[in-house]
């Protein structure tokens, strides 16, 4: 495992499946005046809803950079007010003894992540990368 860095994330609260995502967007629409924006937006809201709809990540946080967000501006304060947390989030990239289109992978990463899993609070990002979450926010 090779660190890669750290990132401040906006961590969405745990919050009532699906329904989240429309009154998300209803009240964030108000600060994207322009296509691009609006564009982005619906990306945001799109992941989320990937997200909660992925039995896979049932457990994890969903969360995005800070950094990635900013083109809402003050909607940013808005989802604070929604008990989104700013956090620390440290990105690790995995090295496996075999190449991801090996038959042996698929096993191989079932471990990594039975090991990820009872030391930390992870989500993948692609099949070699993980956003772990620090328990402690900004």
């Amino acid at each position: 495992m090779r660190y890669l860095g750290k990132e401040d994330h906006l961590v969405m609260p745990p919050l009532t499946k699906l329904v989240a995502t429309q009154a998300l967007y209803d009240m964030l629409f108000q600060y994207v005046l322009t296509p691009e924006k609006e564009q982005k937006l619906l990306e945001f809201i799109n992941r989320i809803h990937a997200h909660l709809s992925d039995n896979a990540y049932r457990n994890t946080p969903f969360s995005v950079p800070v950094a990635e967000m900013q083109f809402l501006e003050e909607g940013l304060e808005e989802l604070k007010l929604l008990c989104w947390q700013v956090m620390p989030v440290h990105v690790f990239e995995i090295e496996y003894s075999v190449p991801v289109s090996s038959p042996d992978f698929e096993p191989i990463k079932d471990q990594v992540e039975l090991i990820l899993s009872d030391i930390c609070v992870y989500n993948w990002q692609g099949d070699d990368r993980i956003l772990v979450y620090s328990s402690t926010p900004v």
